[in-house]
């Protein structure tokens, strides 16, 4: 028989136990690449000479050279580099850096590139009258951002970022080149004692499959309810500008 659906059936538990490994490495990676992407997309919408001129070359370098290769350089040189700089202080030791450490560290700067995009096109879809109103009723740039703008481009960005989160969860399936014992991991691990690799990627593949409906079932209904700052909400007046946030922002005044 070609497909072994004994194994397959035995191995789907154990590989489905890796779940949370997948799930932990797909936060962080979001959780730090989210941040990084936002300073960055603040720092070019803002046209901060040198910030705005490193986030460019960033974005370039991290969007063209693929994951894999990041992956390899970050378990290669994030090591040697720790260790040197403990050598420049006269500290001698051996660095060994966990596999997990080394994956996360791999995606979140991966995906810093692409957050920062969804970002930037958020907050720049954001109407043009929305920054004059807030301005013209005398609001600060930090109140505009935190009141006016930010909540409005949060809601544009679901969707990205939904796509993102799903992407990084398919991109940690990577990281089991770095000895992680995520879904891939796992599977890899049981097929090998007799080389079972059809069935085990099947599990492997079914519960990718299953993991990212789920999500993205999950990220649509957030889209729906999310909607309080849309633009579907938001009624002209005077300034094109919300009634709730104009009394909100006068109330703050």
């Amino acid at each position: 028989m070609i497909f072994n659906f004994e194994f397959a059936a035995e191995s789907f538990p154990k590989i489905l136990s890796a779940i949370p490994v997948t799930l932990l490495l797909t936060v962080i990676g979001m959780a730090v690449s989210s941040i990084l992407g936002f300073l960055m997309a603040m720092a070019r919408i803002e046209q901060k000479k040198f910030w705005s001129g490193f986030s460019s070359v960033y974005i370039t370098i991290m969007r063209g050279v693929p994951i894999m290769v990041q992956l390899y350089l970050v378990f290669v040189a994030l090591p040697l580099a720790i260790q040197s700089i403990a050598e420049a202080m006269g500290i001698k030791t051996y660095v060994d850096i966990p596999p997990m450490v080394v994956a996360a560290t791999a995606l979140s700067l991966n995906y810093t590139a692409y957050m920062e995009e969804v970002f930037r096109a958020a907050i720049q879809s954001v109407d043009s009258g929305q920054w004059e109103a807030a301005i013209s009723i005398g609001m600060t740039k930090r109140q505009m951002m935190a009141e006016v703008i930010l909540p409005q481009a949060f809601v544009e960005a679901i969707p990205n970022l939904g796509n993102t989160f799903i992407g990084l969860i398919k991109d940690t399936s990577l990281a089991y080149m770095v000895m992680v014992m995520d879904i891939m991991g796992e599977a890899r691990t049981l097929a090998g004692a007799g080389l079972n690799y059809l069935e085990a990627y099947a599990d492997a593949a079914l519960i990718y499959w299953g993991l990212n409906f789920l999500l993205e079932r999950l990220f649509g209904i957030w889209e729906r309810h999310a909607g309080v700052f849309n633009r579907k909400d938001v009624r002209p007046a005077g300034k094109t500008i919300g009634r709730t946030k104009v009394k909100t922002a006068a109330a703050g005044r």
